[in-house]
């Protein structure tokens, strides 16, 4: 009898272990749900054409349903076009349109929250250094994530443009402050570069790029940090950026500089490498990050 019941329950035990590892092969085999992520708008002027106020309005879908938050960081809010901005988005149809700054008064709860909830989140031109400032030590960096992470759409526009990667261009230049020409050479430590929003890693972006005329910065960005792609935007182009494929829209070109080798020289100053790439893509090109 208690031989019987000894192998009653070692054919328990066998049972059960069996059923244990069949759920967990089930487990492995089955895709983890990924938090849903918006996209990002890259746009390398203002944001005055149809072509990327449609499609923004497209991607964002606020043609079903939300609300567009224009997040800006200057002392005069029509510095930045706001007016300009709500009127186009008025034009198609989008009537809500919120604004926040975020250089008169410190976030509060409620501000948090429109953060968190919108739909598009635009960061308008201006000094980027100052919005980046403008949001340290308070939780708007958290509410941009969050607000990405469960699909809203994030643009960055003129200055601001470059702000949603990790790494940014400043605009300042380090050794010749005194010139009157916007980097004139291409040199070792003049490029001023900081931390950004961080929503994209190893990319560096430059805006209003072929009409300023930015090469010379961009490549000495490169050659200095040769595990980064670097991109320029120009004036009326834009990247709509989804996981790690970018797209270019607009009416303008994007220009793509990587230094796969990441072999560069520096003599009497000056930088120095061979087989550079560089890409010129025009509206409707697609590329990889």
């Amino acid at each position: 009898m208690r031989i019987n019941k000894y192998f009653q329950y070692i054919v328990f035990l066998t049972v059960l272990l069996a059923t244990l590892m069949c759920n967990r092969n089930l487990e492995e085999k089955m895709p983890i749900p990924q938090p849903k992520s918006g996209k990002l708008f890259i746009i390398g002027g203002e944001i005055n054409s149809t072509v990327l106020i449609d499609r923004l309005i497209k991607e964002a879908g606020l043609d079903k349903s939300g609300y567009v938050l224009m997040l800006s960081h200057n002392r005069i809010n029509e510095d930045c076009s706001i007016n300009d901005y709500q009127n186009n988005f008025k034009r198609r149809g989008i009537e809500n349109f919120r604004t926040l700054n975020l250089l008169k008064h410190s976030a509060s709860e409620n501000d948090l929250e429109l953060i968190r909830n919108a739909s598009l989140i635009i960061v308008c031109g201006g000094e980027q250094s100052a919005f980046l400032n403008s949001i340290q030590g308070v939780p708007v960096k958290d509410a941009l994530y969050f607000a990405y992470k469960n699909g809203a759409s994030i643009a960055g526009a003129n200055s601001s443009a470059s702000i949603v990667s990790k790494t940014i261009i400043t605009g300042k230049e380090i050794k010749h402050k005194e010139q009157s020409t916007f980097f004139s050479t291409i040199e070792a430590n003049n490029v001023e570069i900081s931390e950004g929003l961080g929503f994209i890693d190893k990319v560096i972006i430059d805006e209003d790029f072929i009409k300023k005329r930015k090469l010379n910065r961009l490549i000495s960005v490169c050659l200095e940090n040769p595990q980064n792609t670097c991109i320029g935007i120009d004036e009326s182009a834009a990247l709509i950026i989804s996981q790690n494929c970018a797209e270019v829209i607009g009416e303008g070109q994007v220009i793509v500089i990587k230094h796969p080798t990441a072999e560069t020289k520096i003599v009497n100053g000056l930088l120095g490498a061979k087989d550079l790439t560089m890409s010129v893509y025009l509206p409707g090109d697609t590329f990889n990050l």
